[in-house]
């Protein structure tokens, strides 16, 4: 409708008709993507086994008029038509991702609601969503509001930069996606790159320090104390607010890049490796990311 000023009224129609973009649900196609378009002279059909599917078939139909079809302004200068043609299609991945990375430096709602649009565009379905890192943390958990109030800025004066999604924010962006058939996947980093939420809630941490926001991008050394049962309660916490706002059957719990000085240095950490038979700080590693999968 931008581009071309046309009106295109909806109806519901049983079977195509003439001079109309039909679009129509099939049990003959399993693939919850796979598509067939049939363009002719006097009618467009696409079909598919499911709305993702269609929405994929929507998009090539875009593809195939000229370039011009993307504009948000009316255009009388181009003639709307494409070849007579036959496509049958269907994924060769099920997962065909993009990742946005907010954490370092946050981009606000309407990007991401135009990065979603761009992903839709080229038929990719999974958004990974990195929210969380040293340099910030981008989502509203309502039971610890420092996460956001402080783990979400840095710089002084001029330099003060940061950002976050409330919850509400959250709601819209996931809804958004699944109506462009993509499931956003949150990043909630374990054990590492947790800076934001230690300089917030210095307590989870080995050593109980106060620590500052980087205003540079680095790997911190700071972990979380997977030792003490607070932490452990944060963590538990931080994700039953998360698995309510995230559909996705997958929630991406990092790991990468952990720095053992501290746990080695940590009596807290030390008693948990004793306890649960552990020889080394990778297999506390191992045990961590065990323990949150499980919950």
């Amino acid at each position: 409708r931008p581009a071309t000023g046309l009106p295109l009224p909806l109806a519901q129609a049983n079977a195509p008709s003439t001079n109309s973009i039909h679009f129509a649900l099939s049990t003959d196609l399993k693939s919850r993507e796979a598509y067939t378009l049939s363009a002719h002279s006097n009618q467009i059909v696409i079909t598919a086994g499911h709305t993702g599917g269609l929405l994929n078939g929507s998009q090539t139909l875009r593809q195939l008029l000229p370039v011009e079809i993307y504009g948000s302004e009316p255009t009388t200068k181009i003639a709307w038509e494409i070849e007579s043609v036959t496509i049958q299609d269907s994924p060769a991945y099920p997962w065909r991702g993009m990742m946005l990375d907010v954490s370092r430096y946050f981009l606000n709602k309407d990007y991401v609601l135009r990065y979603i649009d761009m992903m839709a565009m080229h038929k990719l379905n999974v958004l990974h969503w990195h929210l969380i890192d040293d340099c910030g943390w981008r989502i509203e958990i309502k039971k610890y509001p420092k996460l956001t109030e402080i783990g979400a800025w840095r710089g002084q004066g001029d330099q003060r930069h940061g950002g976050f999604y409330t919850q509400e924010d959250i709601k819209e962006i996931v809804a958004y996606a699944a109506a462009r058939n993509i499931v956003v996947v949150p990043e909630i980093e374990i054990p590492a790159h947790t800076l934001s939420a230690l300089c917030a809630y210095p307590h989870l941490g080995c050593t109980g320090q106060q620590f500052e926001m980087p205003t540079r991008h680095s790997i911190s050394p700071e972990i979380y104390c997977v030792g003490k049962e607070s932490t452990w309660e944060f963590l538990e916490n931080v994700m039953d607010e998360v698995v309510q706002l995230f559909p996705s059957p997958f929630v991406h719990i990092g790991g990468d890049e952990a720095r053992y000085n501290r746990w080695n240095e940590c009596k807290d950490c030390q008693a948990r490796m004793k306890k649960e038979g552990l020889s080394t700080p990778q297999q506390l590693q191992g045990w961590t990311s065990t323990r949150i999968e499980q919950y």
